[in-house]
């Protein structure tokens, strides 16, 4: 399984998500794991914050962001 990360967040991305998810459901099924949580998140207007202070601040916003949701101890993508 070749697993593939964001360059800006170093987070996992879809691709990933698509391979570990199949894994995880069969963990579920033979009960291995109790529990499977999926969480996204929709920053609303994160298009604003770009045009308005560039680029570079909405990277270290998203940065920022995908930094405080590692340490939750999770497969994050």
């Amino acid at each position: 399984m070749s697993i593939s990360y964001r360059p800006l967040t170093n987070a996992l991305n879809r691709r990933a998500l698509d391979q570990a998810l199949p894994e995880l459901i069969n963990d579920l099924r033979r009960g291995e794991i109790e529990t499977i949580v999926l969480l996204m998140i929709d920053i609303d207007f994160f298009k604003r914050i770009n045009d308005t202070y560039g680029h570079l601040v909405g990277d270290e916003i998203l940065k920022a962001l995908a930094g405080r949701l590692k340490k939750i101890p999770f497969l994050i993508a």
